[in-house]
């Protein structure tokens, strides 16, 4: 009824199931609508400001390790966003465990959904003993974990803030004992920042053992900054780089029409390119962690990011080109699509779902469109605000100003 009066209004479904949210703009009779999941936007919120890729590097971590407790509905999202986050030039395969009770379900459910996503990602499972204490932690279950390489961070997933908080403060006194020395520890709190956020480029666990802290995340305030609620216009260079694609896509794409026309699918794979940029820029050699730690914006005379010259460097140019891809092939394989030579969109088969040294100049080009519009966009002056308020996004200052704001405007979840 609603967008038959208003066909241009814009409308914002929140789900708590982030594939499932994702699924549902696949129905025709519902385009145009965004369906998102309060936790993935959380999640994308936390690695925006503690992006994974520079953890590792600061940790000599070869790959990243992320141990999940408490997989769940929010488990999936935690695992999207961390892997389209932190794929670096400088790591290798990552690697993620998960420790819950439907360890077994969770490995079969996502073999069924993403059956390729072996190909980019070491997925393992633990089955973790049984406890009705809160306080008491399976102490051999981060033990096996450990054994396949070491914990780079750690997410607690469980609905339960009490709960949660409890494993999360057993979890980092284990670390502790044991002499591991791994980075935060990520506890999903629903109701409220009841920990506080750690500086981008804190020395994590310098001396000893123990992990970088507990970091909370999931936070109302959280998700309105992450989806731009509040902003007066959003997706400004997720829009940038659906040009950049279709300056070189086919005339007959799927995907190449214009922004307003887009469907939510395509939408959000522009925005996910943005919490690749750090990764992105950290190969480059740009000193991400000190750009994350300002203040605010420094504009003007400033410019933007001191991005490197792609034009005078093509090596360089190519290694993130090839970057690009290996983030779109785990984006794509996240979704459920497989390699095969010919193209369906019904059954999610793709042509391009190969190396980089495989592909056409056509595609390759793509590519190489898509890092030079974020340089562009970076380097700008409207560039130099970019970290600081993720993404373009300004945070107001008081937390509490949000939760206010949302009730104003009537947001529900389903």
């Amino acid at each position: 009824m609603g967008r038959a009066v208003a066909p241009a209004l814009p409308i914002t479904m929140n789900f708590g199931d982030a594939w499932f949210a994702e699924r549902l703009d696949e129905l025709e009779n519902i385009r145009s609508v965004r369906f998102v999941s309060q936790v993935q936007l959380s999640v994308r919120d936390l690695h925006w400001r503690q992006p994974p890729c520079l953890i590792a590097r600061r940790m000599g971590h070869q790959r990243l390790h992320a141990v999940i407790f408490g997989f769940g509905r929010g488990g999936e999202a935690v695992m999207t966003d961390l892997l389209l986050s932190c794929l670096a030039g400088d790591l290798g395969k990552p690697m993620i465990t998960t420790i819950d009770p439907r360890a077994a379900e969770i490995r079969r459910s996502l073999s069924q959904r993403c059956p390729a996503l072996n190909a980019s990602v070491e997925y393992a499972v633990i089955i973790p003993g049984r406890t009705t204490d809160v306080r008491v932690l399976p102490v051999a279950d981060p033990g096996a974990a450990a054994a396949r390489a070491p914990i780079t961070i750690a997410y607690v997933r469980i609905d339960d803030d009490a709960r949660a908080m409890a494993l999360a403060v057993s979890l980092e006194a284990h670390f502790r004992r044991e002499g591991w020395r791994t980075g935060p520890i990520f506890t999903r709190l629903v109701n409220g920042r009841a920990l506080p956020d750690i500086p981008a480029d804190l020395d994590i666990a310098e001396c000893g053992g123990g992990s970088g802290g507990l970091v909370g995340f999931g936070a109302t305030q959280d998700f309105a900054h992450a989806i731009g609620l509040f902003e007066a216009e959003t997706d400004a260079i997720p829009r940038m780089f659906h040009e950049a694609y279709r300056r070189t896509a086919s005339v007959d794409a799927v995907a190449n029409v214009t922004w307003e026309d887009l469907a939510e699918e395509f939408r959000e794979s522009n925005r996910r390119q943005l919490i690749h940029l750090p990764a992105k820029l950290a190969t480059a050699g740009v000193d991400v962690a000190s750009w994350l730690v300002r203040a605010g914006p420094v504009l003007g005379t400033d410019g933007g990011l001191p991005v490197p010259d792609l034009a005078s460097n093509p090596v360089l140019l190519a290694t993130l080109a090839e970057l690009e891809h290996a983030r779109w092939c785990m984006e794509r394989q996240l979704g459920g699509w497989q390699y095969g030579t010919i193209r369906n969109n019904a059954r999610r088969i793709h042509p391009d779902l190969k190396p980089y040294a495989e592909l056409t100049d056509t595609i390759r080009q793509y590519d190489c469109a898509i890092v030079l519009e974020a340089w562009a966009a970076l380097s700008s002056t409207a560039g130099a605000g970019f970290f600081p308020f993720g993404g373009g996004m300004a945070r107001p200052t008081e937390p509490d100003e949000d939760v206010d704001r949302l009730a104003s405007l009537g947001w529900f979840q389903i």
